[in-house]
């Protein structure tokens, strides 16, 4: 079972951890316990939130969904340190609507 955690690093900031053992923390460094094997800095910039209709109080809910989605498609492993919405949006053709979808937003 992969484990995620999502928590905010500033705004429309989010701090991915992606474990292969349960105790993912995305607040904790590498090496230390709960690090996972892989941490990304997604970005949820403003326009992509109002091009959605959304507001910055949804931003949680879609970078878990988020998230998730990299994790259910395995793609999670061949991303940069920092990664937008928007450009993942770009490249990935249907991904937003698996977001929103798995979001509820």
């Amino acid at each position: 079972m992969t484990d995620v955690d999502v928590r905010a690093d500033g705004e429309g900031v989010y701090l991915v951890a992606v474990s292969a053992e349960a105790g993912a923390d995305a607040l904790a460094e590498p090496g230390e316990p709960g690090a996972g094997d892989r941490r990304v800095r997604l970005l949820l910039p403003e326009e992509l939130l109002e091009r959605l209709d959304l507001r910055a109080a949804d931003g949680p809910v879609l970078a878990r969904a988020a998230a998730d989605v990299l994790v259910e498609d395995g793609t999670w492993r061949g991303l940069a340190d920092e990664v937008s919405l928007a450009e993942l949006d770009r490249e990935r053709p249907g991904f937003l609507e698996r977001v929103r979808e798995l979001s509820g937003r």
